[in-house]
């Protein structure tokens, strides 16, 4: 069970995209993530496919942040008067408060550089949507990644504002909390120095 979690990474080598036959009416089965032995025959109780019907089943109530970093995870079925039925829609209703999620095939070493310099910018307190932003633009006047193949897949869906959680505590206090924690680990007392 995945309820609570603050944030929700999966990198997966693809997603199902449009290649699921078209024989199902529900078109939350044609999107979705293969994830390990996808590719493999097992006794038929889990076939290593998170689709997005699967996905929107999923508690994320209270995850702040899914990030979906595989090669198509933001496109999906478009159903006239009801918009795109895909992973981005399924996360949403199953209540994580945003997405990151891609629009076309990536490259795995940019989206490695990207993800990282993305995390570094929302522990340091920027806004999720701000974040990306700004990694994208850092990455356009790069020398390595500036071609927007590298970097332009990626979109951020739901609530832009920075994770509150992510924040560290700078105060004294909190200062005080973290180095008890990380080097007096055996003291009771948060004041053992």
């Amino acid at each position: 069970m995945l309820k609570g979690l603050g944030f929700v990474e999966l990198h997966s080598a693809g997603s199902l995209g449009h290649a699921m036959p078209p024989r199902w009416e529900n078109p939350l089965l044609r999107s979705g993530l293969a994830l390990a032995g996808a590719n493999q025959q097992g006794d038929g109780s889990e076939d290593g496919m998170l689709t997005a019907l699967e996905a929107a089943g999923l508690d994320l109530w209270g995850t702040k942040l899914v990030v979906l970093s595989a090669c198509e995870t933001g496109m999906g079925d478009i159903q006239n008067g009801e918009g795109v039925y895909g992973l981005r829609r399924a996360i949403g209703m199953a209540g994580a408060e945003s997405q990151v999620m891609s629009l076309w095939k990536v490259e795995d070493t940019a989206t490695r550089d990207l993800m990282m310099a993305y995390y570094a910018k929302l522990i340091l307190g920027e806004g999720r949507a701000e974040a990306l932003r700004h990694v994208q633009l850092q990455m356009l006047h790069s020398t390595k990644w500036h071609h927007p193949f590298y970097w332009a897949s990626f979109i951020q869906s739901g609530d832009w504002t920075p994770i509150e959680e992510l924040q560290p505590d700078l105060s004294v206090q909190g200062m005080r909390r973290m180095l008890s924690a990380r080097f007096y680990p055996h003291c009771p007392s948060l004041f053992c120095w």
